[in-house]
């Protein structure tokens, strides 16, 4: 992917010529405006080769990524077990962002009856202009505001958002306690 691998201060904050470069931060007034330019956390897949790099081979061992929105960049945090690495990519060279909902049936028992419900959680593709993909899974606790992150008006022209048409997948129990027991 076309992304530029960028340096953290200890705490973890990006340079001022590295914000310069993706077109600087926004003001307060425009993150409340925007609702936060923050997401929420996703599970990294593949496609980028800094992130590739802070793998050590460890069986499900997982890395998440929280995206934030410059003026004119995309910035891509991840963190492996406490090793972190970040990466940068123009909004001019993201081409796509494909974002496909995957319906999960939970059941569970409220005011002594069943109560079936759906949630969603979600497969994340960004492909930049050389056709370069990043792959990324979203929970079912994070899945809405990953989707209200990239419906901003930054993306307008870039996503798609779909619903799979295959059968509801069934929850085995833990999803359930990860939703707050709902």
């Amino acid at each position: 992917m076309l992304v530029k691998e960028l340096n953290l201060n200890l705490s973890g904050d990006l340079t001022k010529q590295e914000k310069a470069y993706f077109g600087g931060s926004y003001p307060l007034v425009d993150k409340l405006r925007k609702f936060g330019i923050g997401s929420s956390k996703l599970v990294y897949k593949s496609g980028i080769p800094a992130f590739d790099e802070v793998a050590r081979g460890v069986e499900n061992e997982i890395g998440f990524v929280n995206f934030e929105l410059l003026k004119n960049g995309l910035i891509l945090r991840l963190n492996r077990n406490q090793r972190t690495k970040a990466v940068g990519v123009k909004l001019t060279d993201v081409k796509a962002i494909h974002l496909v909902a995957y319906r999960i049936e939970v059941q569970y028992e409220q005011y002594h009856r069943r109560v079936r419900k759906i949630v969603h959680r979600g497969e994340l593709e960004i492909i930049d202009i050389q056709n370069n993909i990043a792959s990324f899974q979203a929970l079912a606790q994070n899945f809405e505001g990953i989707l209200e992150f990239f419906q901003k008006v930054e993306f307008d022209s870039k996503l798609s958002h779909s619903i799979s048409l295959n059968p509801p997948e069934k929850d085995s129990g833990y999803l359930l306690d990860a939703l707050g027991g709902i």
